[in-house]
């Protein structure tokens, strides 16, 4: 099971990063962008550690305060919920 996880937090993470990848893009050419619900979406549904690898490898969104404490948030929430999966499957 905890292979799964592994496998789904590795593809959210590639989809983050490329949704990253996109929206820096779009920013630097002023064309459509994506909008934060949906980057902040990706990360809840467990692309944090991508979107940490890829704020830094594209100087992306690393200094707009209101982005990050939503993303730190949601990567608060993640270490949460697997502190209480491994404290319950003691």
């Amino acid at each position: 099971m905890i292979y799964f996880f592994l496998k789904w937090y590795a593809f959210m993470s590639l989809v983050s990063v490329l949704l990253f990848y996109i929206d820096k893009d779009q920013a630097k050419n002023q064309g459509w962008r994506i909008s934060e619900k949906h980057l902040h979406l990706s990360e809840l549904l467990g692309g944090w550690p991508g979107v940490y690898f890829a704020m830094n490898w594209f100087k992306h969104k690393r200094q707009k305060q209101s982005y990050l404490t939503i993303y730190y948030g949601i990567i608060g929430l993640h270490l949460l919920i697997w502190g209480i999966v491994f404290y319950l499957s003691l």
